[in-house]
């Protein structure tokens, strides 16, 4: 035995030598394929993507420790999330996801202090996404009863940016009784919107009494830029003169332009505010009146839009040119007329399409033409420009122009017009070819590999709604997030402009059928076959009114598909939300409007949308004639719209679902 000893020893010693080193080999690095394969809790796959995060592949790491953050804060865990967003780095759309999700988690699982001020030197956190998070979390805090530590985290609210500092200061006054008098004024002054929602009306009343004329001022200027016009008329009229211009303004907004008008003129003759505030009140009093009255204040809006174009620069000059150019086209005096539209289009003022195509049928109603900038026209004002000119040229005997016009593949109101004109038929077509939505960009790997096709969604669009993406994109964000109708439309329209524009014979045909769904077919057909109305009529006005929303509600409380208020119905609100009863209900109103105008499609729309009272009077005077006369001498620039595109849609409809009936 003695002397096999040592051999036995040699071998011992050479089997240790070669196990250990194979001992001594490290584990195989954890990848990202291992973690998707784990399943169970959130915390568990957090678990799984921290290992990657820490000991995976280097080029794994960022994605795995984004993966983590997102699963911890989905666990309860936005310490361990904020860690995970700190190596992942992200940036773009993913800096946008991990801000929201770490938000999401500060309203459940309320961190301490000391992460958000981490958060605070985090570089992949914008400082606005830095203060939300606060507020989330003060929020939160709040709601536990932890008020010392919301108010910790509050404690420079006058420091946030101005998109968030309104909140700050409100969610800081909710922090107690004895948030101090001053404290209270400062966010009236600052903020008067939301002091009314965190305080009885009469409380900004008691809070002001002591205020000084200066601060009134300040307080009416408040309440108008926050959108409360009464009650920035009520503080200007504590300040007095000093607050002449905003009251004017604040009475203007209320369609008050007899007092505007007084507040104005108490302002000095030489400040263009004057002038154009009493134009502005004037031309509230010419809309309201009728015959010589009404001519006599067009006639003295002439003279202080003109003044005020001589004072002002601008912006501002611009907004007077323009009055004093809607002031001549309602006087019928129009030399000046193409030079004040001209000289105002590079500010485009609001209103300039609406004035411009007002200013179109006067010239073509004396055998005129008008030339607008091609640059602020627009596709739609430039279409209704060619139409009247081939109107006027139509009626020297010269049809082509209209011919052309009915043949140019967009079926809108002038193509329409141009073919009832020259007795031709709408034909158009759009595009068989099927588009190519774009595939997730490559930073969506891994996430869509775990399923979280939500977070690619969210990120993908903050990308896109930064300018970073083709048309292309934008089909494949639809695609991937199958949207309903009323959020697609939106996005369709970025992803194909020609859908608001036209011609839709450059659209694809299935685009198109994406932009006027159809849902609830059955029950519109019923209805409109009720009541003897052409069913993509129906379809085109529910598409327009509630983008086929059931649930609707406008701010007048009108309700459901075809937007109906109960009254105007005759049925309970619960009804009018079920679809097919607010579609039978609907299709019974358009009817009875439609027999009210002896069965013409545009004023029985104008009406639907405004009211016969305001219709009305629009119908005889333009002698009960449906087409442009009527329709381009619509007061209202937000009927004159409806009936455009609902007749528009109306063509689409018809010819996607109904292609073997005619034109209505």
């Amino acid at each position: 035995m003695a002397t096999r000893t040592p051999w036995v020893c040699k071998l011992l010693f050479l089997s240790l030598a070669l196990f250990l080193p194979a001992c001594a080999k490290q584990a195989p690095s954890p990848t990202l394929a291992e973690a998707l394969a784990v399943d169970g809790s959130p915390a568990r796959r957090a678990k799984a993507y921290l290992e990657v995060a820490l000991a995976g592949p280097a080029q794994e790491r960022r994605d795995a420790a984004l993966l983590w953050g997102l699963y911890a804060c989905e666990a309860g865990s936005p310490t361990a999330a904020a860690r995970a967003f700190s190596l992942a780095q992200p940036s773009g759309g993913l800096a946008v996801l991990a801000a929201r999700r770490l938000e999401e988690a500060l309203v459940r699982f309320p961190p301490p202090p000391r992460l958000l001020a981490d958060l605070q030197k985090a570089s992949w956190l914008s400082s606005e996404a830095w203060e939300r998070l606060v507020l989330e979390t003060s929020e939160a805090l709040l709601r536990q009863g932890n008020a010392a530590a919301a108010q910790e985290l509050l404690a420079k609210a006058d420091s946030f940016s101005a998109k968030n500092r309104p909140r700050a200061l409100l969610l800081a006054s909710r922090l107690g009784a004895a948030w101090s008098l001053p404290e209270q004024q400062r966010l009236l002054l600052t903020a008067p919107r939301e002091f009314l929602s965190a305080f009885p009306q009469q409380r900004w009343r008691d809070l002001a009494q002591e205020f000084g004329r200066q601060e009134w001022e300040q307080l009416a200027q408040a309440f108008l830029a926050s959108g409360e016009p009464a009650l920035a008329l009520e503080a200007a009229r504590r300040a007095g003169t000093g607050a002449a211009e905003v009251a004017a303004r604040a009475a203007i907004a209320l369609r008050r332009p007899q007092e505007a008008r007084r507040w104005a003129e108490a302002l000095p003759r030489a400040l263009a505010a004057r002038h154009l505030l009493l134009a502005q009140a004037l031309r509230q009093q010419a809309w309201g009146a009728n015959g010589a009255v009404r001519v006599q204040f067009f006639a003295q809006m002439v003279e202080a839009a003109r003044a005020a174009a001589g004072l002002a620069e601008g912006a501002q000059k611009a907004e007077a040119q323009l009055l004093w150019a809607e002031a001549l086209v309602e006087t019928g005096v129009l030399g000046e007329v193409p030079a004040l539209l001209a000289a105002s289009a590079p500010h485009k003022p609001p209103r300039w399409e609406w004035v411009a195509r007002r200013a179109l049928r006067a010239f073509a109603l004396r055998g005129q033409s008008l030339a607008l900038p091609a640059e602020v026209a627009g596709p739609r004002l430039s279409r209704l420009a060619h139409f009247w000119s081939a109107w006027s040229a139509w009626r020297r005997g010269q049809p082509e122009a209209l011919q052309q016009l009915a043949s140019s593949g967009h079926p809108d109101l002038p193509a329409r017009w141009a073919a009832r004109l020259t007795n031709r038929p709408l034909r158009w077509q759009p595009l068989q070819d099927q588009p190519v939505p774009a595939q997730p960009p490559a930073w969506a790997a891994w996430l869509m590999a775990a399923g979280r096709v939500a977070d690619v969604v969210l990120a993908w669009r903050a990308e896109l709604e930064r300018g970073e993406g083709s048309s292309a994109d934008w089909l494949g964000l639809i695609r991937l997030a199958q949207y309903p109708p009323l959020d697609t439309i939106p996005i369709l329209l970025r992803a194909e402009p020609r859908l608001l524009a036209g011609p839709w014979s450059a659209v694809p045909r299935a685009l198109l059928a994406q932009y006027l769904p159809l849902p609830y077919r059955a029950e519109l057909e019923a209805a409109a076959g009720a009541q003897q109305i052409p069913p993509w009529l129906l379809a085109a006005l529910v598409r327009q009114e509630s983008a086929f929303n059931p649930r609707a509600r406008s701010a007048k409380g009108a309700l459901g598909l075809a937007q109906l208020l109960p009254a105007t119905a005759g049925l309970p609100p619960a009804v009018l939300l079920e679809p097919a009863a607010n579609l039978r209900a609907g299709a019974a109103h358009l009817r009875a409007l439609l027999n009210r105008y002896g069965g013409a499609w545009e004023p029985a729309l104008a009406a639907y949308n405004a009211g016969e009272g305001r219709i009305g009077p629009a119908w005889e005077r333009t002698g009960r004639r449906e087409g442009p006369l009527f329709v381009e001498a619509l007061e209202l620039p937000e009927t004159w719209d409806y009936v455009h595109r609902v007749l528009l849609f109306a063509e689409g409809y018809r010819l996607l679902y109904w292609p073997q009936q005619a034109e209505t």
